[in-house]
């Protein structure tokens, strides 16, 4: 599962791949697991569309990480855990929402 992530300020956030060993996404659809690093607190990933941005550039980051999602009305929660492809975290001002959330 690929988890790309554009909270720039994440000690996690390796050019816009997920290294953390573990995601949860919480009820109202934020990752729970973004930690600030007080090192990139200045750090922003430009607007425009992530996924445009070349593979020599931000390193793909397909581990299996187990992603676990609170969100009860999300399309991809099965039983708390989710079952898309991979997710994209966005960066939504003081949170890291989960951009992947479809309501049901």
């Amino acid at each position: 599962m690929e988890i790309r992530c554009r909270k720039g300020t994440c000690r996690f956030n390796n050019g816009c791949s997920c290294l953390a060993d573990h995601v949860e996404v919480s009820k109202v659809a934020c990752c729970n697991s973004f930690t600030p690093d007080p090192l990139k607190e200045n750090v922003t990933v430009s607007n425009g569309n992530l996924f445009e941005i070349s593979k020599e550039l931000s390193p793909r980051n397909l581990r299996n990480v187990p992603l676990s999602c609170r969100s009860r009305n999300c399309l991809f929660n099965k039983e708390t855990k989710c079952c898309a492809n991979g997710i994209f975290v966005i960066d939504d001002e003081e949170n890291a929402g989960c951009a992947t959330y479809i309501e049901r």
